[in-house]
């Protein structure tokens, strides 16, 4: 036992056992952190079924519009928020250049090959956006 003494003071003190507890208190706080990790991941998967489950219910309510009629956008799944340049009614689905279709189907968490049509992502947003059976 490596100990140290300051008589005049009346303390010993355990170098060693004070060693083991600082040990111990680090071990501690690196578990805190790695829960509190998991806990920032596991809250991030499900903000994702959230507005997974958030589009799902925007494409059911949009399959009862006419084909003219507004029908509500879907949303980002990491973050809920609106997706840039998705269109207002289907028929401007079909004008939306390759980009745009690949910003929009990566927000939805749609991914393709690069070797996809222009045509087949439209239909692909469409058939997400609108909840067809």
């Amino acid at each position: 036992m490596d100990t140290h003494a300051l008589p005049e003071a009346g303390i010993t003190v355990d170098v060693g056992a004070m060693q083991n507890q600082q040990e111990t208190f680090a071990a501690i706080h690196a578990l805190g952190q790695r829960i509190d990790a998991m806990g920032q991941q596991l809250n991030q998967r499900l903000d994702v079924l959230e507005n997974r489950q958030k589009n799902f219910e925007i494409a059911a309510l949009n399959s009862h519009v006419s084909t003219f009629g507004t029908l509500q956008p879907l949303v980002n799944i990491q973050n809920g928020g609106k997706i840039p340049g998705f269109p207002k009614v289907l028929p401007l689905l079909y004008s939306i250049d390759d980009a745009t279709a690949d910003n929009i189907l990566a927000a939805l968490g749609i991914n393709l090959s690069l070797r996809t049509t222009l045509s087949f992502k439209r239909e692909r947003i469409r058939r997400t956006w609108i909840l067809s059976y």
